[in-house]
């Protein structure tokens, strides 16, 4: 089953046809050929090919389990990273629902079992920014396995539709800071093998200046030139390697954002609701075809289904915040503290006492097991103190809800949450921006300080609620209510 494939295009002989033809890329057409998904339709005419590689998919029940990424390549690895899939007894897992483990398209390299890539990706983007839409989908990808990807560390993030828009490597100081620092992958000395129900007790994770040694990072790695302090797209060239996948995003040496952008299509259409995929690459395989494979596929209905808002029926009169432009996704529960700048204190000159203070609540706040909205003018997170509050993620760490908000003498363009976007996006905080001087959005600053402070201080209050806020972030509209 090996060989070229018509991706994107046709999948086996499941009907799922049209488009452009690609043929670069060599794939197990079994990729999509699993029956038993939850609510889909058969992704091939012959079910005895489920080959797929990597991945841990439930059906019946509509669970899904995680291990294509964490820990497929265990089972492979005595075979040099060529080994069969197994299939798990349905009894073992519950009623009605089966878990079958693939294999990964990885290979052995000295003495580790890795892919070139593996990610997520998303047919819907809940944190869109710039000229993305949120029905374009959204895709994570890290260079090793994808336990990186599914833990939230820092690994890349890019819409199919723009792969050479990325804002992660849109300076060489956010290249430099914040893509992927470290890399998963199978340890296969037969010396540091371990027996555990954990499946990720073998892994290994690598500095990605460790990484070197391998051949494959020239697929993903691009190199900061120090003698010209610039960064360049080659991988060969002296300095700093960086995971940026830019030979792949910006050259489409392999076409990981069309077949995304297919398969996203694809899964949408045959399981009638917004789809996540779980995928990984072998790219390193001499002058074979590359492998690409489908891990996982399930439906993630019921978080878009939790911002199904009608905003036109929706009553803000009495609304503590409300805003037409916002990021993230869903209701933010169990909120009831707020702490906020004082707009009749605030000063530019002043940020970096606010983001001292600032760094002592959250300290507070992390000791007492609390999330809190954060609201204040500017942009939080502003290398420029004149911009904003010059904090750090680890100073608002428990953060839920980020609100940036103008004044009438000191209307700056919102930062759209870039300062803080990886770990926004990985630990799903919303993102609001108001700016009620410019009749864009409310932000009820009398209400919050009629109510009693349980800290006061010249530039910051803390106020705590009675019962927890209603918060409701739809990041496909682009709207937020608090009440």
């Amino acid at each position: 089953m090996r060989g070229r494939a018509d991706l994107p295009g046709s999948f086996g002989g499941g009907g799922c046809s049209g488009g452009p033809k690609l043929r670069s890329v060599g794939v197990h057409h079994s990729a999509l050929g699993q029956r038993d998904l939850p609510g889909s339709r058969d992704w091939e005419s012959s079910h005895g090919h489920q080959s797929g590689y990597g991945g841990v998919s439930g059906s019946g029940s509509g669970r899904t389990h995680r291990g294509g990424f964490l820990n497929a390549g265990a089972g492979c690895a005595g075979e040099g990273g060529h080994g069969g899939g197994n299939a798990i007894p349905a009894d073992d897992r519950g009623a009605g629902e089966r878990t079958e483990l693939h294999r990964l398209p990885a290979r052995q390299r000295r003495g580790y079992f890795f892919p070139t890539l593996s990610g997520v990706a998303r047919s819907l983007n809940f944190y869109p920014i710039g000229y993305e839409r949120a029905e374009e989908g959204i895709a994570k990808v890290a260079f090793g396995l994808g336990k990186a990807v599914v833990d939230g560390e820092q690994v890349l993030r890019f819409s199919p539709k723009y792969p050479q828009h990325v804002l992660q490597t849109s300076t060489p100081e956010l290249t430099m800071r914040e893509t992927q620092q470290t890399m998963y992958a199978l340890n296969l000395q037969p010396d540091k093998f371990k027996t555990s129900i954990d499946d990720a007790v073998n892994l290994e994770k690598i500095n990605i200046a460790d990484c070197t040694k391998f051949r494959n990072t020239k697929h993903v790695t691009s190199t900061w030139d120090m003698q010209s302090m610039r960064l360049t797209d080659s991988p060969l060239a002296e300095g700093i390697k960086v995971v940026t996948f830019a030979r792949i995003l910006k050259y489409n040496t392999f076409p990981l954002a069309d077949i995304l952008c297919r398969l996203l299509e694809i899964g949408q259409n045959e399981m009638k609701t917004c789809v996540e995929i779980e995928f990984a690459a072998n790219l390193d395989r001499g002058k074979r075809f590359s492998i690409f494979n489908v891990l996982q596929i399930r439906p993630i209905a019921a978080a878009a289904a939790e911002t199904n808002m009608d905003w036109n029926s929706v009553d803000t009169s009495n609304a503590l915040i409300y805003s037409q432009s916002a990021l993230g996704t869903g209701y933010v529960e169990g909120v009831t503290d707020v702490i906020y700048l004082r707009k009749e204190n605030f000063d530019p000159a002043k940020t970096q006492a606010m983001a001292e203070e600032v760094t002592r609540l959250n300290s507070k706040m992390r000791t007492e097991g609390r999330g809190y909205l954060l609201a204040g003018f500017g942009r939080w997170g502003s290398s420029n103190p004149w911009l904003g509050v010059p904090i750090k993620w680890s100073d608002i760490s428990e953060v839920k809800v980020i609100v940036e908000c103008g004044l009438d003498n000191f209307r700056i363009e919102p930062s759209q949450g870039t300062h803080f976007f990886q770990n926004m996006t990985s630990f799903g905080v919303g993102y609001i921006t108001v700016n009620p001087y410019a009749g864009e959005g409310v932000l009820d600053f009398d209400r919050l300080d009629a109510m009693p402070a349980l800290y006061e201080s010249d530039f910051i209050r803390h106020v705590r609620f009675d019962s927890p806020l209603e918060i409701c972030i739809d990041g496909v509209k682009n709207k937020a209510l608090v009440k």
